[in-house]
């Protein structure tokens, strides 16, 4: 009976000694599927902060291209009051077609406006006149 007694605790020892290394086996798996979710979750997070920064970029630059586009124009037309401006001349700068578009033909419709303004106002137009234009005279 003894024997049988020892048997039996080692036996249930054995078996709790299973159940807790298939408890641990399975806490790892539960942990690496988790990591593994959490992993791909912050990674999509990366993907879509990077895409909205990129767009953002994207969208100064558009700006700042279109602005120096029509400081550009407006500096030339100073110079000769009677330049007209093609439409498709400012399209070499839309990454697609009409995506600038509409903002390029609401510059081109103030650019090409007759003003009322002045055309000696001083500093950068100033500068212009004095003779800080070589670049456009240059070329």
């Amino acid at each position: 009976m003894l024997i049988f007694n020892c048997f039996m605790i080692i036996m249930e020892k054995s078996y709790c000694y299973c159940l807790n290394l298939q408890l641990q086996l399975t806490l790892h798996c539960l942990i690496d599927a988790t990591d593994e979710r959490m992993q791909q979750k912050m990674e999509e997070m990366e993907e879509r902060m990077e895409q909205r920064m990129l767009e953002k970029f994207n969208a100064q630059k558009d700006a700042m291209e279109q602005e120096i586009t029509v400081n550009v124009v407006a500096r030339l037309q100073r110079l000769n009051p009677d330049l007209q401006l093609d439409p498709n001349m400012l399209m070499f700068s839309a990454r697609a077609s009409g995506e600038v578009f509409s903002t390029q033909q609401a510059a081109i419709q103030l650019i090409n406006r007759p003003t009322a303004c002045s055309y000696n106002q001083g500093g950068v137009d100033q500068e212009m006149e004095d003779g800080g234009n070589e670049d456009l005279e240059g070329q």
